[in-house]
């Protein structure tokens, strides 16, 4: 492996296969008391780079002592949630099954306990106010529709036949759904889980009342559900029995937590409908009149983490935490590429900021008093570590990277900003190789963020890391469509995908081609999801690129809409109708439209089970190519894989990923 001369001495740059040497560290939580913390380290197992292996860490909160496992590390562990006395974890494993189940650790001493056995595993847990009980959101049969729809019996034995009768049938990573859908249980140690909701939808999302007695949880129950994406909060006795809705039906609504005094309950949503760029609000609902208001909303920015990384699973979303004395909620916000805590309350315009700074805040939890907080961080040569906050003073609790970096000298990241049409402002970064000297002429390639709606921000990138080791330069934006800029900002490309967004895209390649180092003859293109659709755009619209690599995107929007799992909610939502009703307008957003006008060398790489993005997109894209032979173009799928590949997939195909990524740059930008 190549080295340079770096700060720290005689350093290698960062490759690929550091992917097997990397740990990835997630989901800390402090105890009631805030005197410890407890987070998930996951890495690749060193025996088989098939698979990942996690354990539970434990630390102090002023870090008199270094992190100790409370767990083997011979499993996958992880979702640790402390119980209220702070006596024992509850806390999902495999090790009995491949299968996550619910287990429990006394943290006195002694093995964990399996509390559940379910068919089809469990979900995160929650405590109760008593610690007696624990409650959680899990996959099921409904008997009354397996028979119906031909759900099998017996375990990877597939019924005769699969009779679908819903749109919503199939979720990527998940696969056909059948006759499952989500339910909330409960749980007393010792005991039998206890299903507490039931029916032919799904529930998620579960929080206790501050009196143990009743359970708020998230769910679409009208009869438009199957094409609908709008949701509520909903009530339910933690003995069961029927729900009633507390929440309008008239937007998005998630993650409840009750105030401590449990006379109302805060929540993520808002109440736009199917507004195109909608902002999530932190939003505060009266129990008693049922008064529904927003607390942010005057906030222009997004309270969730719309931050994309290739160090993380895309996880749980962060529930609000509330002040111990109901005045205020601490939660997540998302604002010019860049995530922090916040402090929100009646009344107040822009939230306090808690914990800041150019970096993404991934995750938080705070103490009982929420005086301490344990927070995820993570900056743009910093991948994700633990810290304790209290005061705005921080301590770093983990370590888990900081040998491997040690190895490595790093590229470093510079701010960028540039003005493209309608003299809209557009951020991003731009990354030197290790190395870096500008009396040479680097080649440049432009990353393109899926979603559209998410952000690149301030954080570790192994992907973009790698490329940089390897001699590029790396670019990337955060172009209109994107999140943290203000709500207008993500509306503009309502039903206009690849207008300004692809305008705000090559602003951004010009201003950096001018540069005197960076040669604008071997510029390169690639992204993934939304980027795939933007990277095959752009090859549509431009020779500007000497290569371009296109990764589970979306090529032809009409036959998106009847394969996609989100298909007709999604084409519904972003282009205005559904596809028999605008078809032209289908036909005219779709890079598959544009073949015939693509001269630059083409890779396409799609993952075989993507239900998302499914690989039929990337199929006629190919092969449309192929036909037309104007261009040179390759094929490369990932059998198995979901849409999450490049966050979560196999870690040999991960790899494998960047390798051809790389691989064809090389190729045609040598």
């Amino acid at each position: 492996m190549s080295e340079r001369r770096g700060r720290g001495g005689r350093r290698r740059v960062m490759s690929s296969e550091d992917l097997y040497r990397l740990r990835f560290v997630s989901d800390p939580q402090i105890s009631p008391d805030g005197s410890r913390v407890v987070y998930v380290v996951a890495w690749v197992d060193p025996e088989d780079h098939t698979r990942y292996r996690s354990q539970l860490m434990l630390v102090p909160f002023d870090g008199s002592s270094p992190p100790r496992a409370l767990t083997s590390g011979k499993h996958r562990d992880g979702s640790p949630r402390w119980s209220p006395d702070g006596c024992s974890l509850a806390f999902l494993s495999d090790r009995d099954g491949d299968r996550s189940q619910l287990y429990l650790l006394p943290l006195s001493g002694g093995d964990p306990r399996q509390l559940t056995s379910l068919k089809r595993g469990a979900g995160v847990p929650v405590w109760s106010p008593d610690a007696e009980r624990i409650v959680f959101s899990a996959r099921c049969d409904v008997p009354a529709i397996a028979e119906q729809e031909g759900q099998s019996d017996e375990k990877g034995k597939p019924p005769r036949v699969k009779v679908i009768v819903r749109m919503r049938h199939k979720a990527d990573g998940e696969g056909f759904l059948e006759a499952i859908r989500r339910h909330i249980f409960v749980v007393v140690p010792g005991s039998e889980p206890k299903q507490i909701t039931d029916g032919d939808w799904d529930d998620s999302d579960p929080a206790w009342s501050p009196a143990g007695t009743q359970v708020a949880f998230v769910s679409s129950r009208e009869r438009d559900r199957d094409v609908s994406v709008l949701s509520d909060i909903w009530l339910v006795q933690a003995s069961g029995g029927r729900a009633r809705r507390l929440t309008a039906h008239k937007g998005q609504a998630g993650l409840p937590t009750f105030a401590p005094d449990g006379r109302s309950l805060a929540y993520l949503g808002h109440e736009r409908g199917y507004t195109y760029g909608a902002r999530t609000e932190l939003r505060h609902l009266d129990l008693s009149t049922g008064q529904d208001r927003s607390i942010s909303g005057q906030f222009d920015y997004d309270v969730e983490n719309n931050a994309l990384s290739d160090m993380r699973d895309p996880g749980a979303p962060q529930t609000p935490r509330w002040l111990a004395d109901g005045s205020g909620l601490l939660t997540l916000f998302s604002r010019e590429g860049c995530v922090s805590v916040g402090l929100f309350r009646d009344g107040e315009a822009e939230p306090a900021v808690v914990v800041g700074g150019e970096r993404e805040i991934g995750a938080f939890s705070a103490s009982a008093d929420a005086e301490r907080l344990a927070c995820l961080v993570s900056d743009p040569t910093q991948p994700y570590e633990v810290f304790a906050v209290e005061n705005g003073v921080e301590r770093q609790l983990s370590n888990e990277n900081t040998a491997v970096l040690n190895e490595i000298e790093l590229a470093r990241v510079e701010p960028f900003q540039t003005t493209s049409s309608d003299s809209q402002t557009v951020h991003g970064w731009l990354m030197k190789p290790p190395g870096f000297n500008e009396r040479k002429k680097w080649p440049l390639v432009l990353e393109v963020h899926g979603g559209p709606e998410t952000m690149y921000a301030s954080t570790f990138m192994h992907e973009f890391q790698v490329l940089a080791a390897r001699g590029y330069a790396v670019l990337y934006t955060n172009p209109r469509g994107s999140k943290g800029y203000g709500e207008a900002f993500t509306a503009r490309i309502f039903a206009d995908w690849g207008n300004q967004d692809a305008d705000d895209c090559m602003a951004a390649v010009d201003e950096v081609t001018r540069m005197r180092w960076v040669d604008a003859a071997r510029t390169g293109v690639t992204g993934g999801s939304y980027g795939g659709f933007m990277t095959a755009w752009l090859v549509g619209h431009t020779t500007r690129f000497r290569a371009a690599v296109s990764q589970r995107g979306c090529y032809n929007f009409q036959s998106f809409y009847g394969t996609s799992d989100i298909g007709p909610s999604f084409g519904d939502y972003i282009l205005g109708g559904p596809v028999y009703e605008r078809e032209a307008l289908y036909r005219e957003r779709s890079p598959l439209t544009y073949a015939p006008n693509m001269r630059t060398p083409l890779l396409i790489m799609h993952s075989e089970g993507d239900l998302r993005c499914p690989i039929e997109q990337a199929e006629q894209l190919f092969i449309q190519l192929r036909r037309l032979g104007k261009v040179e173009t390759e094929f490369i799928r990932f059998p198995e894989e979901s849409h999450n590949l490049s966050r979560s997939g196999r870690p040999d195909r991960r790899i494998e990923r960047l390798e051809r990524i790389v691989g064809w740059f090389d190729r045609y930008m040598p």
